[in-house]
C-alpha cells in the first residue's frame, strides 16, 4: 500500500530477471493482486526498490516502498509469465472524510501498533490517517477477495469504511 514498506525474497528466475531488468531503470515495479481478465483494467501499487541484498543462495532480499495507486493497461504476459503494462496513476476521487474516521482509524493503527505480534515490526509513530489507513490494509489478516476489494476502492473515505466494518465483524 502507498506509504507502506516491507521485504521480499525473491527466488523465481522470473522475478530475478524482472529485478535485473529493472534495476538499470528507476527501481520500481507495479504490484497488483492476481487477476482473471485482463481486460478488467486492474489496480496496482507502484512500489519501489529502497534496497536490495543477494544472498549467497542466489535468491534477493529487497525492501520495497509503496508510491500510489495505479490502472494497468495494455497488458502483455511475456514468455515468462510476468504481467507488462503501462500504468496510470490513480488518485482518490473523493476524500471527504466523515468527522470520526480519522480518529477511528489512527486509533486501530495505534492499537496494532502495541500488539505484541507486531513488536518486533518498526512501524511509524506518526503518521497521517491515509497512511495509517494503508498500514492497517498491510497489517490485517484480509483475505484476497477482501483485499481486491480494498484496492478497487475509489476513495480513502470508502477504504476506511470496509476497514471499520471488517473489523468490526471480527469482534
Amino acid at each position: 500500500m502507498p506509504g507502506c514498506w516491507t521485504q521480499l525474497r525473491l527466488f523465481e528466475p522470473r522475478y530475478l530477471g524482472m529485478m535485473a531488468k529493472i534495476s538499470s531503470q528507476e527501481q520500481q515495479f507495479l504490484m497488483c493482486l492476481p487477476f482473471d481478465n485482463p481486460q478488467q483494467q486492474p489496480k496496482g501499487v507502484l512500489v519501489r526498490v529502497t534496497d536490495f541484498d543477494p544472498e549467497v543462495d542466489g535468491k534477493l532480499l529487497i525492501q520495497i516502498r509503496g508510491e500510489g495507486f495505479y490502472r494497468l493497461e495494455q497488458l502483455e504476459q511475456d514468455e515468462s509469465s510476468l504481467w507488462w503494462a503501462q500504468a496510470k496513476p490513480l488518485h482518490d476521487l473523493d476524500d471527504a472524510w466523515r468527522p470520526d474516521m480519522p480518529a477511528k482509524v489512527d486509533q486501530l493503527y495505534q492499537g496494532l501498533r502495541q500488539h505484541p505480534d507486531l513488536l518486533s515490526l518498526v512501524l511509524p509513530a506518526e503518521i497521517n490517517s491515509e497512511q495509517a489507513l494503508n498500514w492497517l490494509v498491510t497489517l490485517l489478516p484480509f483475505d484476497a477477495t477482501d483485499r481486491q476489494l480494498l484496492l478497487n476502492c475509489q476513495s480513502s473515505a470508502q477504504r476506511a469504511e470496509l476497514i471499520t466494518r471488517w473489523v468490526q465483524l471480527q469482534d
